[in-house]
């Protein structure tokens, strides 16, 4: 048994369940939250979860403990007829039906009522107590017109938002139900038969939709929020999701998606947007090289022989390089990619890139590395070793389970230094790589030499 805290990216996952199945028994956790707040040895749970892909409690059967064990509060919950006693008792004290933080201010836990009732509100009905609130139902447009009208009667006047605010609740609604429908209480009013008052809107629908077309047209994708906070040409945020009434940015873009493609503004065929994403990938690609570059522009030249955007012709077969360094340290060959966000090796090996909270799978770059060292090994021959090299030059990128991966992952300013300290291949002398060098430069194209 491992008795000090371990790295777990060093331990197995047998290793990982047996520190858990013994740190379990030691600490008798009264449930999740207890375990994770007094354990000293065990991993923590967004880590368990990742590694595993399952629940805590999955996770516990895994290592052992027995199903019974793991209802942690339910064991421990009362008969239900208690929890009816507490809720009428506690309504009776009051006056009036119990919220759950009010509930829980006497002492009580709403969570054991969530446990055993299926929710709060199921605890209220069977301790026939009216709950305070129901869920938010789809509402037509002539309802909640009929209920503002209602609410205004009660409070003799065209109803404020504070009124809505205060009085919705009773029909089991929210201030959301009106807006969304209505798009502001202005509009509301107007439809409602009410006078309204107040200055005109700055901004129309049609001059917003004219002015996200433009920028669309400018930038060649959506905005993004911050871009629109930013851009003196447009409204605020809320101001376009009022007059879109719509409670997101991106139902925004699809509606302005739909209407380029009824007026066909950009007037782009498949091929023309194929080829400007196909321009748009290689010259992010090329500021990734670029970025790369100049890093290892730090290398000792004296030791050192970097080449970068280079073709390697052997035989038949003509492979560009990203970058190839042969120095004192070895061989080395680094494919460079350019993502943004954070990047990612599931427990099934798939690679993964969540970026402005989009999850997509990426393609596995594992065998484009291996074919390029088998083209550079028939280059240089099998009595040297080359090591490859994966490195992600975007500044904004971050990197996540690379222990689950063969090959050598890098951020970019990283790449100087595992160059120049690797060791886990015999060092190279000066013979070596002036004589490593003219068999590359032999099998380079000659119009992509850019050795420096």
């Amino acid at each position: 048994m491992i008795m000090k805290k371990t790295n777990p990216n060093r331990l197995t996952d047998q290793e990982i369940l047996d520190i858990l199945r013994e740190e379990y028994y030691v600490v008798q956790p009264t449930g999740c939250h207890d375990f994770f707040k007094r354990k000293k040895l065990s991993p923590c749970l967004p880590y368990l979860r990742n590694r595993f892909g399952m629940s805590f409690n999955e996770i516990l059967i895994k290592a052992g403990i027995p199903k019974e064990e793991l209802n942690f509060v339910r064991c421990k919950v009362k008969e239900k007829e208690y929890y009816i006693n507490t809720l009428q008792e506690v309504a009776m004290e009051i006056g009036h039906t119990p919220t759950a933080n009010e509930y829980k201010n006497k002492g009580y836990s709403a969570h054991e009522l969530n446990l055993v009732f299926g929710s709060y509100n199921e605890a209220l009905r069977e301790a026939n107590l009216k709950p305070n609130k129901e869920p938010a139902k789809n509402v037509s447009k002539r309802a909640l017109l009929n209920i503002y009208k209602e609410i205004s009667e009660k409070v003799n006047r065209p109803a404020t938002l504070n009124d809505l605010n205060k009085h919705a609740k009773f029909y089991s609604l929210t201030l959301n139900n009106f807006i969304l429908v209505f798009g502001s209480l202005n509009e509301l009013r107007k439809q409602a038969g009410f006078e309204v008052k107040g200055r005109k809107p700055i901004y129309s629908k049609e001059d917003i939709v004219q002015a996200l077309i433009m920028e669309y047209k400018k930038y060649q994708r959506h905005l993004t929020a911050k871009e629109i906070d930013q851009n003196k040409s447009l409204p605020s945020r809320n101001t376009i999701m009022r007059m879109f009434k719509v409670s997101s940015l991106k139902k925004v873009w699809a509606e302005i998606d739909r209407i380029l493609a009824q007026q066909n503004i950009n007037g782009e065929t498949q091929n023309e947007k194929k080829k400007r994403q196909q321009s748009y990938v290689k010259k992010s690609g090329d500021y990734g090289e670029k970025r790369v570059a100049h890093q290892l522009s730090f290398l000792d030249q004296k030791k050192y022989r970097v080449y970068n955007d280079v073709k390697i012709c052997f035989g038949n077969l003509v492979q560009q390089f990203d970058h190839i360094v042969i120095g004192e340290s070895g061989i080395f060959h680094l494919e460079t990619k350019n993502y943004k966000g954070t990047i990612s090796i599931d427990r099934h090996g798939n690679w993964e890139r969540v970026n402005g909270g989009t999850l997509e799978t990426i393609e596995c770059p594992e065998a484009q590395i291996i074919r390029h060292e088998e083209l550079l090994y028939q280059v240089i021959g099998t009595d040297y070793d080359v090591v490859s090299m994966l490195v992600y030059a975007h500044p904004k990128c971050s990197l996540k389970n690379m222990d689950r991966t063969k090959l050598n992952v890098v951020k970019a300013e990283q790449a100087v230094s595992f160059i120049k300290y690797y060791q886990d291949t015999p060092k190279l002398n000066s013979n070596e790589i002036k004589y490593l060098c003219k068999l590359i430069e032999r099998h380079i194209v000659k119009e992509f030499n850019t050795a420096i």
